[in-house]
């Protein structure tokens, strides 16, 4: 898979290993970060929120510096 800053829903549930509604799920409960541009558009996930959601169970803007460091090197 080519490097891509954006991953959409199915691209993030494989990337993460889960089904499309376990992520969905994740973003529901607060857990991990989705964006939608429009009103029941498709969602859109960060490669840096889901790295640090697999290493650190958190957002990537709510690490604090070393943690955030770890996600980049990791690349």
């Amino acid at each position: 898979m080519e490097f891509k800053k954006w991953l959409n829903l199915s691209e993030a549930s494989k990337y993460l290993s889960r089904c499309n509604r376990q992520v969905l799920r994740y973003v529901e409960e607060g857990d991990l970060k989705g964006y939608q541009r429009t009103y029941r558009g498709k969602w859109l996930f960060d490669v840096k929120d889901l790295d640090a959601f697999v290493m650190h169970n958190n957002w990537y803007s709510k690490l604090t510096r070393p943690q955030k460091r770890l996600v980049q090197d990791s690349k």
